[in-house]
């Protein structure tokens, strides 16, 4: 792609997000009804790679929501699929 061709594929998505995305005081344009068969995926997928499920945290794994507003440092964990 030469470089005015990729000034119009920038140009082209920039106006697709700009008229596609949610603002203040409204929820972006849809079709109107869900289309689950080309819904978005929210995770990202490679070929070839496995696919980790994660556990639910169980209740009171998780800081409360007041927490977030603290300033007192939380105790660090190791890392890992539960933490």
């Amino acid at each position: 792609m030469d470089a005015m061709g990729a000034m119009d594929a920038i140009t082209l998505a920039t106006q697709y997000h700009e008229a596609s995305k949610h603002h203040f005081h409204r929820y972006a344009r849809s079709p109107g009804y869900m289309d689950w068969a080309n819904q978005p995926d929210p995770f990202r997928r490679y070929a070839g790679s496995p696919l980790t499920l994660l556990p639910f945290a169980e209740p009171g794994d998780s800081p409360p929501y007041e927490a977030i507003y603290s300033s007192a440092a939380r105790e660090a964990r190791p890392l890992s699929l539960k933490t």
